[in-house]
């Protein structure tokens, strides 16, 4: 018999012999609308989309092409078989190609493109769900004070303070309303007494005046305590 077609009835035979495992289905179920087209934002939406679970259960990061602005969604249950509102994260010019969604010291962050700026930029939640989004920052860099005393930034909009440290950063939204904007909303305050016996600091505020406000890359603000400008970048 022919080499070939001796090989050829060889394979014939073993692959009857054979038994091939039976197909195993994949069983989906129906898609979800996270981002209801109909309702809210409207439009052509989902270019970009990026899925991460938040704080247990799913969310998504997508461009609202309609809209040209950055969505941030997340689900309802663990299962993602609902979902919540959607939260637009930045709508100033066309905003949210290539979104990238991490998780950032325990809260959701985001960086995009921002087309209308050709710039990079980058957001991160407020809280660890995703609820609330900070738009502007105030940055330290390393900085000393007197030994024992203490700065803290007082954001008097939302009545808290945080610890100044090197390296801080505070997020923050400016709205609508007249009580996040203007110069009066943040003050420095510094508590303690230095060991040094320079002088005392029980309590002592700086008054700061933000210049511009609300600010992008830089924080220029003047004390009334220390009369001189600073920059924050």
């Amino acid at each position: 018999m022919n080499k070939t077609v001796q090989f050829i009835c060889s394979l014939l035979l073993l692959t009857a012999n054979c038994t091939l495992p039976a197909a195993t289905a994949q069983v989906w179920n129906n898609p979800m609308h996270p981002v209801n087209p109909n309702i809210g934002t409207g439009g052509d939406i989902g270019l970009y989309s990026k899925l991460l679970v938040v704080n247990g259960k799913p969310a998504m990061v997508c461009f609202d092409n309609t809209h040209d602005n950055l969505l941030y969604v997340r689900a309802s249950d663990a299962g993602g078989s609902s979902w919540g509102t959607p939260v637009t994260i930045d709508a100033t010019g066309t905003v949210g190609y290539y979104s990238s969604l991490c998780i950032v010291n325990g809260n959701p962050a985001i960086s995009y493109y921002d087309a209308t700026n050709t710039d990079l930029k980058y957001v991160r939640a407020t809280d660890a769900s995703g609820s609330t989004w900070g738009t502007s920052v105030i940055k330290t860099g390393m900085f000393d004070i007197p030994a024992g005393t203490k700065l803290y930034l007082h954001d008097k909009w939302l009545n808290k303070k945080e610890e100044l440290k090197g390296g801080f950063e505070y997020w923050f939204d400016v709205t609508a309303d007249t009580l996040s904007q203007g110069n009066n909303r943040f003050e420095i305050n510094m508590v303690g007494q230095p060991t040094n016996g320079i002088a005392i600091a029980e309590s002592k505020i700086a008054k700061m005046q933000l210049v511009p406000n609300p600010a992008r890359d830089e924080v220029k603000y003047h004390s009334t305590s220390w009369r001189a400008w600073h920059n924050l970048r």
